[in-house]
């Protein structure tokens, strides 16, 4: 009887099957992950700019708001996509808003966070 030494081209077959699903299966976790931290970065731009506004908010004068506004806007838009921003109220009770992606105003009855997202906090 003759016996067989090393493996057969089934056995190579399966354990390359199987490394090509385990490879698939740590590839989504890291695509998950990559979408993540994209979520997080988007929070955490969206909280600066509103903790820049609110500052230069307490130092500004009336005249000087629409500048103000303006400029914060273009920020927004460089550093969120489609970022835009609202201040409602007036001094000392103002309410700083803050939208990406396709979110509109009405949308954010509540801060959402995302790829697409807003944050509102009031300033007192």
């Amino acid at each position: 009887m003759l016996r067989q030494t090393g493996i057969s081209l089934i056995e190579l077959l399966t354990s390359l099957m199987l490394i090509s699903i385990l490879l698939l299966g740590v590839d989504a976790v890291l695509v998950t992950s990559i979408q993540q931290s994209r979520s997080v970065y988007y929070f955490a731009a969206a909280q600066q700019q509103i903790n820049v506004i609110s500052e230069k908010l307490k130092l500004i004068k009336n005249n000087q708001y629409q500048a103000l506004l303006n400029a914060w806007n273009k920020q927004n838009q460089e550093v969120l996509p489609q970022g835009r921003g609202t201040i409602k109220g007036s001094d000392p009770n103002e309410t700083v808003s803050i939208f990406w992606g396709n979110t509109q105003e009405q949308d954010c009855e509540k801060n959402k966070i995302g790829t697409e997202g807003c944050l509102r906090q009031f300033i007192a």
